[in-house]
């Protein structure tokens, strides 16, 4: 982390454990408790592996994503993949409108090749436009084809607050429509992405090669170099979007992802992001509340079984993520039916496990039969 950015942060971890420590995790994620203001538009700090938002400030404001508009290109990208559609070894030829991209390039020739593997690598890596308006053209047949493939994908993701009027996210023409996002929706964008090994591997990359070692690609993140455990993902920046940057780390095995929109430099946006980590890795725990299939401890009455009883399991993991005071006044409590019937199936919901903290529902899962309880009528009862 940057050395100007120590004091801001420890006078803020100070500020969040004493003010934020007796709150509840929702309420928690609603109040702003820093003591220096940001300097961001907007911005989200998430537990990847739950969802759960822990900071926020200004969440859906509507704000233009600027380069961070690749991320959804990426997305798309890797899931052509993982269906078997592509590869990533494909040649993909650049056309004319491909070659003439501004910005941030890898200066593609028309007609010029590159395999879908460098051409992602120069994508998260150093933002080419040009490579990724070959991919989009590649995968979508045309620019406007690709888009409607990210506006659909952003819909099913729940991303509510985005629209996309581009694959590269470049300042729009007169006329044009600007690409629109919200921090909120880039986490959730963020958490789909990190499915991808590949993904993860090109954005932890600090600085590569292609066109066989004679073109270098520096990553643009400057957080995978300064901030220990940031493995990816994007920035974004034109004037009217400020500084954008969509990160993720993970320690002790923990992973959080944070958004910062808006931000007025290129330093502060970093600033801001390990800001938010740094806060994430020292206010919260994860505990590992419950693991699919745990004995929940109690039995349950089966009428007219051989059995006579069943205990039911956790249905699903439980992962919650409590600040160290919300930890230390954490309550489990077990719920389970007093009797059922014969036959009882697999899987069958027989109560629940509930987890509060002063009262207020954290967490939960259901309680259900870890295998079938067959019926048995009264000669069988008698005489098993």
């Amino acid at each position: 982390m940057r050395c100007r950015s120590v004091w801001p942060t420890i006078v803020s971890l100070l500020a969040v454990t004493l003010l934020a420590s007796p709150l509840s995790p929702a309420s928690a994620a609603k109040r702003r408790t820093f003591v220096l203001p940001p300097t961001y538009q907007a911005a989200v700090l998430m537990e990847a592996e739950t969802g759960q938002i822990l900071i926020e400030d200004e969440p859906n404001k509507p704000w233009p994503p600027a380069s961070l508009t690749k991320m959804m290109t990426m997305l798309l990208v890797m899931e052509k993949i993982k269906e078997g559609i592509i590869k990533l070894d494909d040649p993909v030829r650049a056309s004319a409108k491909a070659a003439r991209m501004g910005g941030s390039q890898i200066y593609l020739k028309h007609g010029e090749v590159f395999s879908v593997g460098d051409l992602m690598k120069s994508v998260v890596i150093s933002s080419a436009n040009d490579a990724t308006m070959a991919l989009a053209e590649y995968i979508g047949g045309s620019e406007g084809g690709f888009i409607e493939l990210m506006n659909i994908r952003a819909e099913e993701l729940g991303m509510n607050d985005s629209r996309f009027y581009s694959v590269h996210g470049l300042p729009p023409d007169p006329g044009d429509e600007e690409d629109v996002t919200s921090a909120h929706d880039m986490a959730l964008l963020a958490r789909e992405l990190l499915k991808y090994p590949n993904v993860m591997e090109w954005g932890a990359i600090r600085r590569t090669t292609i066109r066989d070692g004679k073109f270098v690609l520096r990553n643009l993140n400057r957080l995978v170099r300064t901030y220990r455990g940031v493995d990816g993902m994007k920035t974004g920046h034109y004037a009217k979007a400020g500084y954008n940057v969509v990160a993720t780390a993970k320690r002790r095995g923990t992973r959080f992802i944070t958004v910062v929109l808006g931000a007025p430099t290129d330093a502060a946006r970093f600033d801001e992001a390990s800001r938010l980590l740094t806060l994430g890795f020292n206010l919260y725990r994860r505990i590992e509340a419950v693991k699919a299939g745990r004995p929940a401890g109690k039995t349950v009455t089966v009428h007219s079984s051989l059995e006579g009883k069943v205990e039911p399991v956790a249905a699903h993991d439980v992962v919650l993520l409590l600040t160290r005071a919300e930890a230390g006044k954490l309550v489990e409590t077990v719920n389970v039916n007093e009797a059922v019937t014969a036959p009882v199936e697999k899987g069958q919901r027989l109560g629940e496990i509930i987890w509060t903290v002063d009262g207020a529902v954290i967490g939960s899962t259901s309680l259900v039969a870890a295998k079938r309880v067959n019926y048995a009528g009264w000669f069988r009862r008698l005489f098993p």
